[in-house]
C-alpha cells in the first residue's frame, strides 16, 4: 500500500512494488492496463464571501506543488493578471488545502471532486478561471493480476469510483 503522485504510483505498479494504482491521468505504457474511471476538473476554488479581489496584492494561494496542474493554474492566472503579487502556501494534503480555503485563509488550487467534498463552508469555483481537464483511472499490471481475488479488487474499486 502506497500513497504519493501519479508519477510515483505508476512508477511503482510498472516496476510491480504495487499490484493496482489510482491515478491521475495516466500515461500510455504498454505494461498497463489502464480503465479509465470518471473525469474530474482542477481549477480555482474559494469559500463563499472570500473577499480578495482580481489585481489584489498578497492574495494567499494554497496549492501541491507536487501537482502538475497547479503550474498551468498558476501561469494562466499570471497571464491573465489576476492577482499581481499572491502569496503561495504549499502543502500536498489536499485536504489541508480545501479547509484553509474552507476558512477564508486564501483561495485554493482543488480538484472539484475533493472541494465538493468541502463539509464546514461551501466552496464556489471561480468560474472565469483556469480549469484543468483530469482523467481518474485504475491501473495495473496485465501480466501480473490474474488471479480471482485480484479481478473482486478490480471490480469493487471500479464500481464504488464510477458512482
Amino acid at each position: 500500500i502506497g500513497h504519493g503522485s501519479s508519477h510515483l504510483i505508476t512508477n511503482g505498479v510498472v516496476e510491480l512494488r504495487y499490484d493496482l494504482g489510482i491515478v491521475v491521468n495516466p500515461p500510455q505504457n504498454p505494461n498497463l492496463t489502464i480503465v479509465n474511471l470518471y473525469r474530474d476538473k482542477v481549477g480555482l476554488w474559494g469559500a463563499r464571501g472570500t473577499n480578495w479581489k482580481r489585481g489584489q496584492k498578497r492574495v494567499p494561494i494554497i496549492c501541491n506543488p507536487e501537482m502538475p496542474q497547479v503550474d498551468s493554474i498558476l501561469n494562466a492566472l499570471y497571464r491573465k493578471g489576476w492577482f499581481s503579487d499572491c502569496r503561495l502556501v504549499h502543502t500536498t494534503d489536499l485536504q489541508v488545502i480545501s479547509e484553509l480555503t474552507a476558512a477564508h485563509c486564501g483561495y485554493g488550487i482543488l480538484p472539484r471532486s475533493v472541494a465538493k467534498q468541502q463539509k464546514s463552508a461551501v466552496l464556489v469555483p471561480v468560474l472565469d478561471g483556469p480549469w484543468i481537464d483530469d482523467q481518474i483511472a485504475l491501473i495495473w499490471r496485465g501480466d501480473s493480476q490474474k488471479s480471482r481475488a485480484s479481478l473482486l479488487i478490480r471490480d469493487a474499486i471500479k464500481t464504488c469510483l464510477r458512482k
